[in-house]
């Protein structure tokens, strides 16, 4: 069962990727300049996907946790990296349903929603790392 919550997460750091490479054309159209074609559907509808599953996988994540343990945050950095992780995500998410209800220009609105949506994706991959650490410590007991 404990294993559920990482590859639940990882999936969503593969979608969040994604997005994120979608969302490139779009900081390169309103940013540079440049003329692109932004898969606007494909980016809302990928990176939904992605954020909603990134928070329901921290949720399940603390639930398991809590199951297993009968505490919370006993994972360390993870755990905290989560929680800073957690504002970031539903910001994303109302930032992205924002601009994509009233499809106007806001370039300072899409390069702070890009900006913190990259840094989720950073973290996320981070979190890996502490993921493996808490897996060793409490889960194999290497």
């Amino acid at each position: 069962m404990l294993l559920i919550h990482p590859v639940f997460q990882f999936l969503s750091i593969l979608a969040a990727a994604y997005a994120l490479y979608l969302g490139i054309d779009r900081f390169r159209s309103l940013h540079l300049g440049r003329k692109v074609v932004f898969k606007w559907k494909r980016h809302v509808w990928v990176g939904s996907f992605a954020l909603i599953q990134m928070l329901v996988g921290g949720l399940f994540g603390m639930m398991l946790v809590y199951l297993y343990w009968h505490s919370f945050l006993m994972t360390g950095l993870h755990a905290k990296t989560a929680l800073v992780m957690m504002p970031l995500i539903l910001f994303g998410l109302v930032s992205g349903y924002f601009m994509n209800r009233d499809k106007k220009r806001r370039p300072a609105l899409a390069l702070v929603h890009g900006i913190n949506n990259l840094l989720v994706v950073i973290l996320a991959i981070w979190q890996i790392n502490t993921g493996l650490r808490v897996y060793a410590m409490y889960v194999s007991g290497w």
